[in-house]
Parts: structure tokens; sequence; C-alpha cells
């Protein structure tokens, strides 16, 4: 009886090392993300092309589940999204990409190096930081799931999704922007940013607290922002925002002004805010 007790648990054992998780990034995370990374099965059951139904759509999630910009971030403004959807909007308008429905960009490469900010040449792909309040922190496509998780349900396998506004109040919805924490890899303290189901841990969710975000700098093609016709609209000032999230920090303060982008001294990373 015993003999085949060890004789189970050793072929458990061989199973679980001969099985490989179907998303590998093509590099090392980023820290700290690496340090504190999370696995989760949609790591072991999702690859980087998700489920895309053609080569655009498949392209766009491998670019949504990248985790491999390297670089100094850039710091953005407001204005800087601004100015990559007025310059992707004219690319739309001259025919040379299409978004906004089934279609995202099939050539993502003239997203790339798209414009130039403070010297720099950004674009898709780029890594950037940008800080602001987080005016709501949801899990996105719950019931449905998105494709670029493979279409599956719930929670756990699909993105928090962080609306980033520079007031709490005052603001219309097409003013604000948007960064995305993927699901693969998440930690535990980027999970509880939003919450279970209906419930939320923190209220607005960091109430005045300003938060610095890192991560890729990405174009959205399967919507349209507002003042844009398409088939799937959404209530955003720019179709760019930072996805997949690298990184995560949380003034000191709770005022703007007092968190100057690249004072570090004033920013704590969340994990360690809100410990594991």
């Amino acid at each position: 009886m015993r003999s085949l007790q060890i004789l189970f648990c050793f072929l458990v054992l061989a199973a679980s090392l001969l099985a490989e998780d179907a998303f590998v990034p093509a590099c090392s995370l980023p820290s700290p993300l690496d340090e504190i990374k999370k696995h989760h099965p949609v790591d072991a059951q999702c690859g980087p092309e998700g489920t895309g139904d053609n080569a655009a759509q498949k392209a766009q999630n491998v670019v949504k589940s990248n985790f491999c910009a390297t670089g100094t971030p850039l710091v953005l403004t407001r204005d800087v999204f601004k100015t990559l959807q007025q310059k992707t909007k004219a690319l739309r308008a001259a025919g040379e990409i299409e978004y906004g429905g089934e279609n995202p960009p099939a050539d993502r490469s003239k997203l790339r190096d798209l414009i130039t900010a403070q010297g720099v040449t950004i674009g898709d792909g780029s890594l950037v930081r940008y800080v602001a309040l987080v005016s709501e922190a949801r899990h996105s496509n719950v019931g449905d799931g998105e494709s670029v998780n493979c279409d599956k349900k719930g929670s756990a396998s699909n993105d928090i999704h962080l609306d980033l506004v520079r007031a709490l109040t005052g603001e219309t919805a097409c003013q604000k922007l948007s960064a995305e924490m993927s699901p693969h890899f998440r930690p535990v303290s980027w999970n509880r940013v939003a919450g279970t189901g209906s419930t939320k841990k923190r209220t607005s969710p960091f109430g005045p607290t300003p938060v610095r975000i890192t991560g890729q700098l990405f174009f959205d093609g399967s919507h349209v922002p507002c003042g844009e016709v398409g088939q799937r609209p959404m209530k955003r000032l720019s179709n760019w925002d930072i996805h997949p999230v690298y990184a995560i920090d949380v003034c000191a303060f709770d005022s703007l002004t007092q968190c100057p982008e690249n004072d570090d001294s004033v920013w704590t990373p969340l994990h360690e805010e809100d410990p594991q």
C-alpha cells in the first residue's frame, strides 16, 4: 500500500514538472514585479496571443502582454496622451492604420516612435510613467472574458482597470486616462486595489492620495475615445494607456503638487504600503 502511495506521489510530481506555462515572458519580469509576482492558473492556460480571431488581434494581444519594455521611464503629462491620440487619428484619416472595432492596426510598426516628448521619441512599447489620482479600480470583462486573457471569466483571469484623473471631482469621463494590471503574475497587493466582486477594499480607491504608475505605453486599437467615431466607443481621453503596469507606487502626501514624479523619497511601492 505504501509503495502505491509513493508511486502516486511520484507520478503527480513528474506531471507537474512536465507541465509548462502557456505564458512565458521573453525576458525577466521588471522589478519589483519579478520579486513579488504570484503564479495564477491563467499563466498556465493562456499564452501571449490569447484567443485573437485574426492576425491583427493576436499581434495586439502580444503587445498587451509585453513585460519587456526597458530603459528609463519617460514621465508623461495628460497633454502627451492627447497629442498621441491626435497623431494616431491623423494616421487613421490618411488610411495608414485602422482602429475602433474588431480590426486593430495590422501594422503596429506605424505606432512606434510616433512623437517626440521632452526630447525622447516614444510610441507603442515605450517605457513610461504617469502620476495621477485613481477615481475607480475594477476587474474588467469578468462576465465575458477578453481575447488577451483567452476569454476566461472571473476577476482572477482578467485585467484590473484603473481610471486615472487629475481631480476626484469636477472632471468629465472624457478627461480620464487608463492603466491596466494584467492578471499574469499579478501580486496580492495589486489584486486588493479592486477588491473582490463588488466589494472594494479602498475608497475611491486610494482617496486623495496620488499614485505613480510605471509600465508600457500601449495603443488600444479595439476602441475609439471621446470625439471619434467607431464601433466600440469608450469614455476616455485617449486610446493610449499604460498596459501592462510594471510598478505602482503610493505617495506619502495627498496632493499632486507634493508628489514629484522623480522624487523617490515621497513614493512607497504598493506592496510595501499594503504588505502581502
